[in-house]
């Protein structure tokens, strides 16, 4: 789009076959290395027209920003893609020559060895640089206006959301990809933009980071156009490992259907890279009521069903994580003996992919254990009949050997005399 180096547009290569997907989630109106989209086309549109314009690159120059104001007028949402267009990148560096934009194009067009070497060979009596415009017989050519200074997106536009990154990393890509297919299409069309994001500030109740001790650490910002996520998940899951006091675990909290759903993340190593994703818990902490994965590099067909068979996800829906076990949680082989209430089946012909997936769950899910206990409903005694039930099921009968109804593994609380 702007000043870059097209690394940015080269980094969505990394969600691998992902991209094959991107001309199903929207009509792609514009995308300068992938379609054929025209400035004409764009400026032919009615302001607000384009769902999501993301756009790479510093403002460097007229064009530039030329083309920046364009798609903030015809776009609901502008995501800024990239260190240069968050922070200028390599492109800024410019900003410290004293001399500006003419210093720059003295130096470039007629002091380097080469571009002295053609100068004092064809235009030895005034070296020949770059002109903004230029009379020619059949009408005034013009370029773009080189600026003194570069500068960052927001400084030229208003920007929605930030994706930074030299280039950012494919679970960023990843994350951003499934935001903004959350805004196309049919959802899009039936809801239009505004309700979208007030179906989002409605659902989202609070998000927090935590230590590995379960406790608290710092509030995550949950305005709509200013969402905080807690990137960095390789660096957490160091930090785990570790036992790090740097730990910095989020937690997200939902309204669903008049309950609470909070969501915490994974990460780890799949056959061929990163794998992560997320595990949707009920009130009592303990019961899976959602779970969706990612992945950079997986087979496809094979590892890569974590992500893309639905069938795999629906298999943790009801499942249970059992804290006080080592693991909390598993993916095993189908006939392999474990706690069919805390394990799901691995798929098939995945074995390296399933085995880190069910390796990543328990990890993280272990290390936010004291959390999820701590945070858990309190177990109540069925009016001193020694059963004990947690906050999420009735007591079944007055009788002290009946524990709670469908948990037959409850621990008994004293008799009362």
């Amino acid at each position: 789009w702007a000043a870059a180096c097209g690394g940015c547009d080269v980094s969505l290569l990394d969600t691998h076959e992902r991209i094959l997907t991107i001309g199903d989630m929207a009509d792609i109106v514009m995308w300068p290395i992938a379609s054929d989209g025209k400035e004409k086309d764009i400026e032919a549109m009615n302001d607000g027209d384009i769902t999501v314009s993301i756009i790479s690159g510093a403002v460097r120059n007229s064009e530039n920003e030329h083309m920046v104001k364009l798609l903030r007028k015809k776009s609901k949402i502008v995501v800024c893609y990239g260190t240069c267009a968050c922070f200028g990148g390599s492109p800024a560096l410019a900003n410290l020559v004293p001399g500006g934009a003419d210093e720059i194009l003295d130096y470039v067009y007629a002091k380097t060895t080469s571009s002295a070497s053609f100068q004092a060979d064809y235009h030895a009596d005034k070296p020949v640089i770059p002109q903004t415009s230029y009379q020619a017989p059949e009408g005034e050519l013009t370029i773009p206006t080189l600026y003194n200074t570069v500068k960052t997106l927001d400084q030229v536009i208003d920007v929605d959301y930030f994706v930074p990154g030299c280039p950012p990393l494919p679970e960023t890509i990843s994350q951003m990809l499934t935001a903004a297919q959350f805004y196309t299409k049919d959802e899009c069309s039936a809801m239009g933009n505004d309700k979208v994001l007030e179906a989002y500030s409605q659902n989202i109740k609070e998000a927090y980071t935590i230590n590995l001790k379960g406790e608290k650490v710092r509030d995550l910002n949950t305005e709509v156009k200013s969402i905080e996520l807690q990137d960095g998940l390789k660096a957490q899951n160091k930090n785990i490992k570790d036992g790090s006091d740097a730990a910095d675990l989020p937690v997200y909290v939902f309204n669903k259907d008049g309950k609470s759903v909070t969501v915490v993340p994974v990460y780890g190593a799949g056959l061929w890279g990163p794998i992560w994703g997320y595990i949707a818990l009920d009130e009592d902490l303990q019961t899976i009521v959602g779970a969706y994965f990612d992945h950079d590099s997986e087979t496809p067909g094979l590892g890569a069903k974590i992500k893309d068979d639905p069938s795999f996800r629906a298999e943790f829906i009801g499942k249970k994580v059992n804290v006080a076990s080592d693991p909390v949680f598993s993916v095993v082989k189908v006939g392999t003996s474990a706690d069919e209430n805390s394990s799901v089946d691995a798929i098939t012909g995945a074995t390296m992919t399933s085995k880190g997936l069910g390796e990543a769950i328990a990890f993280w899910l272990k290390a936010y254990a004291p959390f999820l206990s701590s945070a858990a409903p309190a177990k109540e005694c069925c009016g001193g009949n020694g059963g004990e039930c947690d906050g999420s099921k009735p007591c079944c009968s007055e009788s002290s050997e009946a524990g709670c109804c469908s948990d037959s593994s409850a621990v008994k609380c004293p008799v009362t005399e």
